[in-house]
């Protein structure tokens, strides 16, 4: 847990569990990451992990601002409070693979240049994505993506989307 204020030349946050257990990454401060092709939290969990949670208040990346892809045996959760920003990707990039199960978006304020929020999940759970503030891009992708597929043939099990305002002044709000 980490209340001060973290800034990398790179990623702000970059965490690869290669581990069998759980990625966990909590932070109540402002995480910045001035990468090019970087993110400010970047998360990453083996097929050997299990859940990958990541739970921020403000995350800015001149790429990305969040990208967390869980191939670990269990849950993908990510909860942002404060504002999300990305200079030239996507807000929040949360990716399961079929080895996972549920995926979870809860986040506040997002403004990103493609997907505001793009959710894959390949697991045998659910999706949902919750945004209590404004989901915008400017560029031309969707504000909000979501994809849910139980493996590669079948189909997921539910699909839950509650965002507050939307825009994406060149493709569909929500996809």
């Amino acid at each position: 847990n980490n209340a001060s204020t973290i800034t990398g030349a790179s990623d702000g946050i970059y965490a690869d569990n290669d581990g069998s257990g759980a990625l966990s990454i909590t932070t109540t401060g402002t995480v910045t990451g001035n990468g090019a092709t970087h993110a400010g939290i970047y998360a990453t969990n083996s097929s050997a992990g299990t859940d990958l949670t990541i739970e921020a208040a403000n995350v800015t990346g001149d790429y990305n601002a969040i990208v967390a892809y869980n191939q670990g045996s269990g849950a993908l959760s990510i909860d942002a409070t404060g504002y999300v920003n990305a200079t030239d990707q996507y807000g929040i990039y949360g990716k399961n693979s079929a080895n996972g199960s549920s995926l979870t978006i809860n986040a506040n304020n997002i403004t990103s240049l493609d997907n505001g929020i793009l959710a894959v999940n390949y697991g045998s759970g659910a999706l949902s994505i919750t945004a209590t503030g404004d989901v915008e891009n400017s560029g031309a992708t969707s504000a909000v993506r979501a994809y849910n597929k139980n493996g590669i043939d079948a189909d997921g099990t539910s699909l839950y989307i509650s965002v507050n305002n939307v825009r994406a002044p060149d493709n569909d709000g929500i996809d």
